[in-house]
């Protein structure tokens, strides 16, 4: 989730919201993919052809991007504010 999105689910403020999560939390972004810079050409080929059948993908399907899942080693922690639970 964004921080926009937690933000309005629980009806705070952005600013508010990112403080929490950063300062008192200790949760950071994590977004980035690396890629080597020198592919190789069979490499550049299949990464434009992936490329491309996933564009394809996500504009003849609506619901495409809602279903697609990745995998990683991220641990997220929550705090339910109403019942002011903890979990991870």
């Amino acid at each position: 989730m964004t921080i926009y999105e937690v933000a309005e689910e629980y009806g705070i403020s952005k600013t508010i919201c990112h403080e929490i999560l950063t300062e008192n939390l200790g949760v950071h972004q994590v977004g980035a993919k690396f890629v080597p810079h020198l592919l190789g050409e069979d490499q550049t080929r299949n990464h434009v052809g992936v490329s491309k059948d996933l564009v394809n993908c996500a504009n003849a399907y609506d619901n495409f991007l809602k279903n697609f899942v990745s995998d990683d080693e991220t641990w997220v922690y929550i705090c339910d504010i109403a019942t002011k639970s903890h979990f991870l």
